[in-house]
C-alpha cells in the first residue's frame, strides 16, 4: 500500500476521533505529551521490567500499546501543523539490529524521556521504539485501523448493554478482526472496509431477534398485570439524530423532563402524525430541520401515580441547519460510546444501544416513584414499517 496515503488516512481517522471529543480540539490544550509518557509506563508493563519476579511479555499487547501511544503522538503532531513531508521515511523502520529485551526497555524510556524534556512528541524516539520492537509502518497501520473500527464497531452492536456477541462461530472477534486486516489494501476507505467486513461477518452469527427483560420475576409479573388493560393518556416522541459517531442530545430546560439529558421532542397534536410531531419539536427546540428519519422503538411507560405514555422513538440520518440554543433546551453533540446515560432516563441506557445497532424495539417500562422498576422489550432487525 502507498505509506503516504496510510499516513493521510491515520491523520483523518484521528481528527474524526478528537472532533468527537471536542469540535475544537486543537485550540483545548490537551497534553498529549503527558499520555505518552504514561502510555510508555504501561507498555513496559506489559513487555516486563521487574528482575524481582518472573514476568513472561505480551507481545500483541506491547504493540498496542505502541500503538496507543501513536494515537496521541499523531494528535500532537497535528495540533501543531508538524507532519512533516519526511515523516513516513522516519517511521518506515527495519528491525534493529538489538530488538527486544533491554534495547526495548532503552527505546521506550528514550522516547518518554524526549517527551517529558520537550512537551512534546518526537517522532525519531518513537521509531527507534517501533524499530526495537519490532513493528513496521504496515503493521503499525494495520493494528491502529483495527483498533479503531472494532471499538467503533463494538459500541454500535451494544457492547455497553452486554447484547454485543464477542465470539462470532466459535472465536472471539479479535481473531475475525485480524483476518480482515490482511485483506485490507486501500487506505483511503481502509475504515469503512474494515467496518463492513466487520458487520457482514457478525451478521452471519448474530440473532436477529430477542426480548430483554427485568430479572425480577414479582416485578415482570406486575408490568404485565398493569398492561392488560393500560391505555396511554399522551403520546410523544424523541428524534435521535446521529451523525457518524456522534449522537445529538438536548439538556432539557423546561417542560417534561426539565434537567435531564434527552433527544428533541414532545407532545403529539391532534392533527399531527408521530413525526411530523419529532420533525416540528427538533425545530422549535434546537433550530434543526430533519429531512430523513424512520421510527425505531415503541414504548410503553407504565406509571403507577403519573400520566401514561406511549413514546415513539425516530433516528435521523439526515438534516439540515446548526444545533442552536433555545428557551427550550441547549443541544449539545456526544460521542456514541460515551452517551451521558447518568444524566437522562432511566430506561434509555437499556434500549437507546438497541436503536443504534439498528434494531427496532418494542416494550414497556414500569415506574414507581420515579424509579424504574421493571422492564421487557422486544427487538428485531427489521425495519419499521410505520
Amino acid at each position: 500500500m502507498d505509506k503516504a496515503a496510510m499516513l493521510s488516512a491515520m491523520a483523518r481517522m484521528q481528527d474524526e476521533h478528537n472532533q468527537l471529543v471536542h469540535p475544537r480540539w486543537r485550540e483545548q490544550g490537551y497534553e498529549f505529551y503527558r499520555a505518552i509518557w504514561v502510555e510508555c509506563a504501561e507498555l513496559l508493563d506489559h513487555f516486563g521490567w521487574k528482575w524481582w519476579k518472573h514476568q513472561e511479555g505480551d507481545q500483541a499487547q506491547v504493540k498496542l500499546e505502541l500503538v496507543d501511544i501513536w494515537h496521541f503522538g499523531l494528535s500532537d503532531l497535528m495540533r501543531r501543523d508538524a507532519l512533516a513531508s519526511n515523516l513516513v521515511e522516519v517511521l518506515d523502520v527495519q528491525p534493529a539490529a538489538a530488538v527486544g529485551g533491554e534495547a526495548l526497555r532503552q527505546a521506550v524510556e528514550a522516547l518518554a524521556a524526549a517527551c517529558l524534556t520537550n512537551r512534546a512528541f518526537a517522532a525519531d524516539r518513537f521509531a527507534e521504539a517501533m524499530a526495537a520492537l519490532p513493528l513496521s509502518f504496515d503493521e503499525l497501520f494495520r493494528l491502529y485501523v483495527g483498533k479503531n473500527v472494532l471499538n467503533r464497531f463494538r459500541q454500535a452492536q451494544g457492547y455497553k448493554t452486554g447484547t454485543y456477541l464477542k465470539l462470532w462461530q466459535g472465536r472471539e472477534d479479535n481473531e475475525h478482526l485480524m483476518e480482515l486486516l490482511e485483506e485490507l489494501d486501500a487506505p483511503e476507505t481502509a475504515a469503512d472496509d474494515l467496518y463492513a467486513k466487520l458487520q457482514a461477518r457478525y451478521s452471519e452469527a448474530a440473532p436477529t431477534e430477542g426480548v430483554v427483560a427485568s430479572p425480577d420475576p414479582s416485578q415482570l409479573a406486575k408490568l404485565r398485570r398493569r398492561l392488560a388493560d393500560w391505555t396511554p393518556e399522551r403520546v410523544g416522541t424523541l428524534m435521535f439524530i446521529r451523525d457518524g459517531e456522534r449522537l445529538l442530545l438536548i439538556r432539557k430546560k423546561r417542560g417534561h423532563g426539565a434537567g435531564r439529558i434527552n433527544a428533541p421532542g414532545g407532545k403529539v397534536e391532534p392533527d399531527e402524525t408521530p413525526l411530523q410531531c419529532a420533525v416540528r419539536e427538533t425545530q422549535e427546540e434546537i433550530g434543526v430541520q430533519v429531512l430523513e428519519a424512520r421510527r425505531m422503538a415503541e414504548l410503553k411507560f407504565v406509571e403507577q401515580a403519573d400520566e401514561q405514555w406511549l413514546g415513539h422513538v425516530f433516528l435521523a440520518s439526515k438534516c439540515a441547519g446548526v444545533p442552536t440554543e433555545t428557551g427550550e433546551a441547549t443541544p449539545q453533540w456526544f460521542p456514541i460510546d460515551a452517551i451521558p446515560y447518568d444524566q437522562m432516563w432511566e430506561d434509555d441506557r437499556l434500549w437507546l444501544p438497541q436503536v443504534l445497532a439498528g434494531r427496532f424495539v418494542r416494550g414497556a417500562f414500569l415506574f414507581e416513584a420515579g424509579a424504574l422498576v421493571a422492564h421487557e422489550f422486544a427487538w428485531t432487525l427489521a425495519q419499521d414499517s410505520d
